[in-house]
């Protein structure tokens, strides 16, 4: 399949790739239906692009690329939502905040991140309130040491 999108032209897809948002994300209210984009020079961030509206997409990064210790609980209900037996079923993703000119301050939201069951293609928001994790997280000397160390290998 493919869908022409605002920010990445053409995407191929499979049916198997649709992620299902089992609840609104906010900001992209109605829309159910995404993908995961990585565009080549963007690694290690990826985009959630919209297949509802092919005008929207929010970038994002795996959780623990940006903090390597990070940890987060799903609920019983939410767990079930995923259709997921149990937290290690699910790859959490963080929103990601690249201000305009001064990437040096990109930030990713790592207490409400996005849950992607991958077995089935589930996906939920969680808002991780006791998990004192923070929603403007700011990774950019990690992320360019991690990349430097991965050059070197």
């Amino acid at each position: 399949m493919l869908i022409e999108t605002r920010r990445f032209d053409s995407v191929t897809y499979r049916k198997s790739d649709i992620i299902w948002m089992m609840r609104d994300l906010p900001g992209f209210e109605g829309l159910k239906r995404f993908l995961l984009v990585s565009p080549g020079e963007s690694e290690p961030f990826k985009w959630l692009q919209s297949l509802d509206d092919p005008a929207m997409a929010l970038p994002v990064i795996e959780a623990s690329v940006v903090k390597d210790d990070y940890e987060f609980e799903v609920s019983a209900k939410d767990l079930q939502l995923l259709g997921a037996r149990h937290v290690t079923d699910i790859v959490a993703y963080a929103s990601v905040t690249i201000p305009r000119s001064r990437p040096e301050r990109v930030s990713a939201n790592l207490k409400a991140p996005i849950a992607l069951n991958t077995k089935n293609m589930h996906a939920l928001q969680l808002l991780l309130s006791e998990s004192g994790h923070d929603p403007t997280f700011p990774f950019y000397k990690q992320l360019e040491k991690k990349l430097i160390q991965s050059e070197s290998q």
